[in-house]
């Protein structure tokens, strides 16, 4: 039982890495539209980025409560740090949306 909850939390976890390491690129990508002016094309990554850290959010929840509700809490490393990155990319996806509006309405000087 333990090796299969192990094994679980893994997969779980390389998901949640691969949606995160998703949003970052997004992020990375609407910041180069940003440079460019595209604010269109980088609302569109930034809507992408979102969905993809909504999906790492809910498999890290669906995790913590199957192991609450399990009342064996499977000690990883590996989605700890996952957790942790998981905040560091939702914090810069919410200065990369703070960003895109601000540029958006800022007219450079002729």
């Amino acid at each position: 039982m333990q090796q299969i909850n192990t094994e679980h939390t893994l997969n779980v976890t390389m998901a949640m890495i691969l949606n995160i390491g998703n949003a970052r690129s997004l992020i990375a990508a609407a910041l180069a539209d940003v440079a460019g002016y595209r604010y269109q094309a980088a609302r569109e990554k930034m809507q992408r980025a979102e969905a993809e850290l909504l999906t790492a959010q809910q498999l890290q929840a669906r995790r913590l409560v199957e192991n609450a509700e399990a009342h064996c809490f499977v000690h990883s490393t590996l989605f700890m740090n996952a957790q942790a990155t998981l905040v560091k990319v939702m914090s810069e996806f919410h200065m990369t949306q703070n960003l895109v509006s601000a540029f958006e309405h800022w007219e450079p000087e002729q």
